[in-house]
């Protein structure tokens, strides 16, 4: 030993090496660990454990306390190398379809299930499946609900406006400096003679459960179906301006670190209707569908100075299967798998009214330049993707063995 330093052990040494790590500690990690009774440094077994497969990470659990504390922990979860399987999920009624992103076809029902204390908590819900969970708005248009399409795990959310008659938005996203989860929520009423709207946040982190008042959104909200996406910390909102009979959009951008609207705007690469918004890659993607000849992806490069690049131009099959009866739409593009494939989600509209639409999954591979459908699900009209682990159980859980066959299919591709 010399001047305090006290040189590593042969293990430590070769471990630190191995992982390509400095010599001192870079801190701490985001694990509560109990206590570490072994030779390495929690941090450098922290590392280690990160870069194993997830069934290994579950079998470890039963090593010792302080690895099960440090292998349950979410923001280990979050951190995983090897998180699982990218899986869609179908929202009904009182289900939700879970659908396998290679393929499209169904592979479980789960049921939803009201949170134990009635749903009348937001932090009913499992902290574990804020990162999945959707907001669901009710028939009504004005209650929110969160579900978490992978467990069917649901909590209802306190009122958040008194705004007759009014339609709401809202989306669910993480704050990008704490990390807390985030609900926000718009309500608009339209009168012929005026416009009431209310917008209002909450953290699902907060023990008092209270809305919070922000400024409403600079411009009017396009209705849309597909939600607004959240990428980096950032809610995006397709809005529009109207100058006598002519409309332009504009996508409006909240803060949710400093809860508030950002004073600029961002233009759309295209002037059309139709425009839908998602999280791609993280980045913010323009999804234009001109319902006769291509679809163009656009992704968002520079938001200060609305520049746009159009990655993907995809020729679909037409549209119209049959005229008479219904009509099959692309609503938005809902991921790209590790392969280069595109995940899009499809809406077949019927032509009867009280009928509602259907969905599937359209796998697109611009290599090839061919599509592949997936199970038709009746009766949906909300679709979205998650990562499903087996480390969010540890167990054999309702999608455990999902992941588990997803994951060797992959191997052996």
């Amino acid at each position: 030993m010399s001047g305090g330093y006290v040189s590593p052990s042969p293990a430590t040494a070769m471990a630190r090496t191995l992982l390509h790590l400095p010599h001192q500690r870079s801190g701490t990690p985001p694990i509560d660990a109990t206590s570490n009774d072994g030779m390495l440094p929690i941090d450098l077994i922290h590392q280690i454990l990160l870069r194993l497969p997830t069934e290994p990470s579950c079998r470890f659990r039963a090593v010792c306390r302080s690895w099960r504390s440090m292998l349950c922990h979410p923001d280990f979860i979050a951190a995983a190398r090897n998180p699982g399987p990218l899986l869609a999920a179908a929202v009904l009624e009182n289900f939700s379809k879970v659908l396998d992103t290679e393929s499209g076809d169904e592979v479980k029902q789960v049921d939803f299930v009201a949170a134990a204390d009635g749903g009348s908590s937001c932090c009913s819900l499992d902290p574990k499946s804020h990162e999945r969970a959707v907001c669901v708005i009710g028939k009504d248009r004005r209650q929110i609900s969160l579900l978490d399409p992978a467990t069917g795990a649901i909590s209802v959310l306190p009122d958040h406006t008194q705004l007759e008659g009014a339609t709401t938005w809202c989306t669910i996203g993480r704050s990008a400096s704490t990390g807390e989860h985030k609900v926000l929520a718009i309500a608009a009423t339209s009168t012929m003679s005026s416009e009431a709207e209310a917008c209002k946040i909450l953290t699902l982190s907060c023990t008092d459960h209270v809305w919070r008042e922000t400024a409403s959104a600079p411009m009017k909200a396009a209705r849309t179906r597909t939600g607004f996406p959240v990428v980096n910390g950032v809610a995006y909102m397709l809005g529009y301006l109207r100058a006598g009979s002519e409309f332009s959009h504009r996508i409006m951008e909240f803060d949710l670190d400093r809860e508030a609207w950002r004073p600029a705007t961002i233009r759309t690469p295209v002037i059309l209707f139709g425009l839908n918004l998602c999280e791609l890659q993280g980045h913010l993607v323009v999804s234009c569908d001109n319902r006769s000849t291509a679809i163009d992806i656009w992704f968002l490069v520079d938001s200060q100075r609305s520049t746009w690049s159009k990655r993907y131009t995809i020729t679909m099959p037409h549209h119209h299967h049959n005229p008479l009866s219904y009509h099959v739409y692309f609503e938005k593009p809902l991921a790209i798998l590790d392969d280069g494939r595109i995940v899009m989600w499809m809406r077949v509209a019927n032509m009867n009214i009280h009928v509602h639409d259907d969905t599937f999954l359209r796998i697109y591979d611009p290599r090839t330049q061919t599509f592949s459908d997936g199970t038709r699900i009746p009766s949906c009209n909300r679709a979205t993707v998650f990562t499903w682990s087996v480390l969010h159980t540890g167990h054999e859980g309702a999608l455990d063995t999902v992941a588990r066959q997803a994951l060797i299919r992959r191997r052996h591709q």
